[in-house]
């Protein structure tokens, strides 16, 4: 009888590029970040839903946070990342088309791809006070700027505030043989983040 061969978590087959996440998640620490939510074009929101996904709300809501986190197993990284308020299978959830890291050595870019379905890219970031103000942005390449948020804080937000749904996300693997299907074409939910 032939043995079971003993699988790493991840390759490299030898050194795995991260491990197993702990049950029930990376614990996080010292999270900060600047928040929105604001109204999106219908269309455009239609245009990059993947099939089944519609937009929670009449007149489409988003949001954008650019955070800087703390977290054990992972390091620290800052990320900037935009949801759009969706529906599916009559369930609330935040779907995620675009996200960016910025980490050195960008194990979260990786790892998030791979388990979860994040669309990830790298990106330069960076959350500052500035005078009163909060001012977060991210830059790809460092230079262009593609996204900015400012807010004037006043108080820590309340999670109920936020309007946080379970996150979903698209996990596309294409076929390494240059099919036309891919390999992996999944929808993956998330637990929701509880942040303290």
């Amino acid at each position: 009888m032939t043995a079971q061969p003993v699988f790493p978590f991840t390759t490299p087959f030898s050194a795995p590029l991260y491990s197993r996440p702990p049950k029930g998640g990376y614990p996080y620490h010292a999270w900060e970040g600047a928040y929105i939510r604001y109204e999106v074009d219908a269309d455009a929101v239609r245009a990059i839903l993947p099939p089944d996904l519609a937009p929670l709300h009449k007149r489409p809501q988003a949001n954008i946070i650019i955070s800087r986190w703390r977290a054990a197993g992972l390091g620290p990284y800052k990320e900037a990342w935009m949801s759009l308020y969706v529906k599916f299978n009559g369930r609330s959830y935040m779907y995620c088309p675009f996200i960016f890291y910025d980490q050195p050595g960008g194990t979260i870019l990786s790892i998030s791809r791979e388990l979860w379905g994040f669309p990830g890219k790298l990106a330069h970031i960076e959350l500052n006070y500035e005078q009163e103000q909060v001012l977060g942005y991210a830059e790809r390449p460092k230079g262009k700027r593609i996204a900015t948020v400012t807010i004037f804080p006043e108080a820590n937000a309340k999670l109920e505030e936020l309007a946080f749904y379970p996150p979903l996300n698209f996990r596309l693997i294409p076929s390494a043989d240059g099919k036309q299907t891919p390999d992996v074409a999944q929808l993956v939910e998330l637990p929701i983040l509880v942040l303290e």
